[in-house]
């Protein structure tokens, strides 16, 4: 009778082993490809994500495309991305997913667009940007983990940063670059934006607080290696 418990009981065993080590075969692959949130050592009150933000047309009724977007902010460097600042500061990381097409119908076919997405930009007051003398730190750099896009300009006004997409190369299953930029300023939370033959808005995404006063700060900084450099003034991704 011993013995027959005993083989049940190795037989149990086995079978939650061979479970677990089939479950984790699984999930390698999905594990293995890592996002921005993989990253560690990120601010966990402003890591996180927004997902399944749709763009809508409303003035032809149809929905253009579905877009996950991902965020993390860190404080003076981020080793894995090869960014570092001055002491304190924090830098600031997005990346959005294009994962088109919309399960929602629209007017003009049976089932969901299969759209780009030309635009990403982001509501902020722009004198938080720490600013290295030639103009505020603002960039991207490849992701570490797959292959990605790259914006073919970035624009900073006032009130906002926008990366430009706009020959359609962040098209449906494409991840974007890791975008960023680097501030002074504690995080609070913000709207933004995806466009393309519709926009999106949305709410939630960490930005750095109001520059005291306006003023921009001005000092050094040896932020970029030559390597990252180049793919801020860079046009498209390649794999790693």
């Amino acid at each position: 009778m011993f013995a027959g418990i005993l083989r049940s009981g190795l037989a149990r065993w086995a079978y939650t082993i061979g479970l677990g080590v089939l479950l984790l075969a699984l999930l390698a692959p999905t594990l293995a490809a890592g996002t921005l949130l993989s990253i560690p050592g990120s601010m966990p009150e402003f890591t996180g994500g927004l997902y399944n933000v749709v763009g809508y047309n409303g003035d032809y009724e149809w929905y253009s495309y579905t877009a996950d977007l991902e965020y993390a902010v860190f404080r003076s460097s981020v080793p894995a991305l090869g960014l570092s600042g001055p002491d304190g500061c924090y830098i600031f990381t997005y990346q959005f997913f294009n994962h088109s097409p919309t399960s929602y119908p629209d007017t003009l076919s049976d089932g969901g667009s299969n759209d780009a997405i030309v635009s990403f930009e982001l509501g902020l007051f722009t004198n938080s940007l720490y600013n290295a003398g030639s103009g505020p730190v603002v960039g991207y750099v490849l992701d570490p983990y797959a292959p990605s896009v790259a914006p073919t300009s970035v624009g900073v006004d006032a009130n906002s940063i926008l990366w430009n997409f706009d020959d359609g190369e962040a098209s449906p299953g494409e991840r974007s670059d890791i975008l960023y930029f680097v501030s002074l300023n504690s995080p609070y939370l913000s709207n933004g934006s995806f466009t393309g033959n519709a926009a999106a808005n949305f709410d939630g995404v960490p930005v750095p607080e109001p520059a005291t006063g306006g003023l921009a700060i001005i000092g050094g900084i040896a932020l970029l290696s030559s390597g990252i450099a180049r793919r801020v003034y860079g046009r498209k991704s390649v794999a790693r």
